[in-house]
């Protein structure tokens, strides 16, 4: 991707249905390790995103969106990373 994201695209791609996009995004706001509450809470639904299963049976958003939580290091996202590790 060489595409320059701001917030508002990141925020735009979380919400979008492109699952490569979600993907970037969630990466480049933890890559920037963006404190925002709209990003915050978008990174935290991915946690449950179910549509972006690899045949491998990874999931890619899941993954790109729990880094780049750990990275913000924001407490609200401690409760649904558990979660997603259960």
């Amino acid at each position: 991707m060489t595409e320059n994201l701001t917030l508002e695209t990141a925020i735009a791609h979380l919400r979008g249905p492109d699952r490569g996009l979600r993907v970037y995004a969630a990466w480049w706001l933890g890559r920037f390790r963006v404190h925002h509450p709209e990003a915050l809470a978008l990174l935290i639904d991915s946690l449950t995103d179910e549509g972006d299963r690899t045949a491998v049976g990874g999931y890619p958003l899941r993954r790109n969106a729990a880094r780049a939580l750990g990275k913000l290091g924001d407490r609200q996202a401690v409760a649904p990373l558990m979660e997603a590790l259960a």
